[in-house]
């Protein structure tokens, strides 16, 4: 799954708040689509030759994604913590086998996987941005 290399980044950000922001909460799909973006370029950074992330700008992205939650009335702690539950995994999964669908490539597998996110790149500036790609 391609969050799950992501989502450990974001205990660090869930841990401080503590038990009583731990809370579970359903968050708009926009965020869901953000970190499947961002799970795209962490992933590719640990599983496909030629692609490296650019922290800085897997950052920026998941500070924009953290601030349009909290003007939409979310707490970001409970957001980032949220992105550990089966629910927002499940969501992130799914998006990762609408990536496979999408670009035609096998369901399974890390090379079909990077296929996939090398196509996306060329297709979605969001995601090119977060990655270099040689």
């Amino acid at each position: 799954m391609i969050a799950m290399r992501f989502i450990g980044g974001l205990t660090g950000l869930a841990l401080w708040a503590g038990a009583a922001l731990a809370q579970d909460v359903s968050l708009p799909d926009y965020a869901y689509d953000m970190m499947a973006e961002i799970s795209i370029a962490t992933t590719a950074d640990g599983k496909c030759d030629g692609i490296s992330q650019r922290p800085k700008k897997v950052q920026a992205r998941m500070l924009e994604m953290l601030s349009r939650l909290v003007k939409d009335g979310y707490d970001a702690t409970a957001a980032a913590t949220h992105f550990q539950t089966p629910e927002a995994l499940a969501q992130i999964a799914r998006r990762e086998a609408d990536l496979r669908a999408r670009h035609g490539v096998a369901a399974t597998g890390d090379d079909a996987l990077c296929q996939a996110i090398r196509a996306e790149a060329r297709e979605n500036k969001v995601v090119a941005k977060m990655m270099r790609l040689r």
